[in-house]
């Protein structure tokens, strides 16, 4: 399917195959991230992309430095000079003087990037404080926010970053800093609103003096899973009852009289010691979760369990696929071959009965699960939700559930660390024109391959369409500029490949 944007003289189009790379969370687009533009051989007051905190009427130009002196691009200078930064990103980064309300914000990160439910998100930059005499105690805070109905800046979180030798020792080395944003809930003034990011000098006029320097502006997003590594509650050995997620309820015909209860069939284990002929040496955490293979065995998570403080919020949005990812073992305690388990993400319905939306069997065999030391990750991947699914914009579900046939009932699963992404639909951003040459940024999943092509028409045939480039995509997001020059109208097509 394409979709396209249309930039004059050009037009970007964009073809898409699917994919199944995800990383731990889901980097979001910052434009200028890391300052790079304006390019400069030196310093340059101009700021892409950001925008700088105006002038207020209190401060006096007529001192040395004008308001838009206090804040500008750098380019690092060479190794070996003292004032060198030996982990800059790129060639540049960006100064900003310890005086009260300056400052530099971004009001929407693109792609319409929202607070969405459910989620959680993590703010990092990179920062050198004590630059110019910095006085201990200056501060500089940085935050994530919103834009209400009046367009004020409403913080949603915010961190002030401290002055200190002992944080940040020396001027030639970025500290990393993080601001992190639990989940998103439904009630929160912020949801669905625009994100924006930013960065304040909250130095006391007493203290003020000095620069910060910053660079490599990093946002990832993360759908929070409660209880996902199974770590509670904590146990010394064994305990069959699980916080967060919801066993299924016993079936009539299932007989309690014959050693087990319905109950002992599934709950949290600690890992054993390493060295032990059961220590499972990938583990996530302490703990792990077992269940017997015996039909209908399972847990489900969604919004309806109440046994947490951190409710599962999750929901399907279109324009996002899903994945799950879940670390499985099979073949404990004499398990048969041919013993099967079912990943599943489902979505409540208005009478809030669970719908399925997409599943994989996980079968065992000797060749899937080679080693009683290892679990191994199963992913499963629904399609990108449309406006028109039925689950488009529900409640999302997580099942794991024993689906073995009565004649091979017998023995046990371990399962650990399900993780939940979102995989916004591959797009190209910003398209621009730049300095007469065609320039944009493609969104996909991190890791995979984009082909980019062109053509003079956009209805060529497949044959006619020219490569410019392949480039890996290693974030999630690819910026692209094409060395030709001059007028006439050009058409783009960007493709991921499998």
């Amino acid at each position: 399917m394409l979709s396209s944007n249309r930039v004059r003289p050009w037009t970007f189009i964009l073809s898409v195959a699917a994919s199944t790379l995800s990383l731990p969370a889901q980097p979001l687009f910052i434009p200028n991230a890391s300052f790079e533009s304006p390019s400069t051989s030196f310093v340059d007051n101009r700021l892409d992309r950001w925008q700088k905190t105006p002038k207020p009427g209190w401060y006096d130009e007529s001192g040395g430095f004008t308001w838009d002196q206090l804040f500008g691009v750098f380019k690092n200078t060479e190794p070996g000079k003292p004032d060198h930064i030996v982990n800059v990103s790129g060639d540049q980064a960006i100064y900003l003087f310890a005086v009260p309300e300056v400052g530099i914000f971004q009001d929407a990160v693109a792609a319409g990037e929202r607070f969405t439910v459910g989620t959680s998100y993590t703010l990092t930059a990179a920062v050198i404080g004590g630059g110019g005499g910095m006085t201990n105690g200056v501060s500089l805070e940085m935050s994530l926010y919103y834009l209400d109905d009046g367009g004020n800046r409403i913080a949603v979180g915010a961190t002030n970053i401290v002055h200190d030798p002992a944080r940040f020792p020396d001027i030639n080395h970025f500290v990393d800093v993080e601001l992190a944003i639990p989940g998103v809930r439904p009630t929160d003034a912020w949801a669905g609103r625009p994100i924006g990011i930013r960065f304040l000098s909250t130095a006391n006029p007493a203290n003020a003096g000095g620069y910060w320097d910053l660079d490599h502006v990093r946002l990832a997003a993360s759908i929070d899973l409660p209880n996902a590594s199974f770590e509670s509650p904590q146990t010394a050995f064994v305990d069959n009852r699980v916080d967060a997620w919801q066993k299924t309820p016993k079936p009539v015909w299932y007989d309690e009289s014959g050693g087990f209860t319905w109950e002992q069939l599934s709950g949290v284990f600690r890992n054993t010691e390493p060295g032990k002929d059961d220590h499972l040496e990938n583990a996530d955490g302490a703990q792990a979760f077992y269940l017997f293979a015996v039909p209908t065995v399972g847990l489900s998570l969604d919004r309806t369990v109440t046994n947490s403080t951190t409710p599962f919020l999750a929901r399907f949005e279109p324009g996002n696929a899903y994945s799950l990812t879940t670390a499985v073992q099979g073949g404990g305690g004499g398990m048969t071959n041919g013993v099967t388990l079912e990943l599943a993400l489902y979505y409540l319905d208005d009478s809030g009965a669970p719908r399925t939306v997409a599943s994989t069997l996980v079968t065992n065999d000797a060749a899937t699960f080679p080693s009683r030391h290892l679990l191994s990750d199963f992913v499963l991947r629904t399609a990108t939700v449309k406006t028109t699914d039925p689950w488009a914009g529900k409640s999302m579900g997580i099942r794991i559930l024993s689906t073995v046939d009565p004649a091979l009932a017998g023995g046990y699963w371990n399962i650990d660390h399900p993780r939940l992404k979102a995989h916004p639909a591959p797009a190209v951003l910003m398209p621009t024109a730049t300095d007469g040459r065609p320039s944009f940024v493609l969104r996909g999943d991190p890791g995979a391959r984009i082909e980019v092509l062109s053509s003079d028409t956009p209805t060529a045939p497949a044959a006619v369409w020219t490569t410019v480039t392949t480039v890996t995509n290693s974030t999630g997001f690819v910026e692209f500029s094409d060395v030709v020059m001059g007028g006439g109208q050009r058409y783009y097509q960007s493709r991921q490949l499998p």
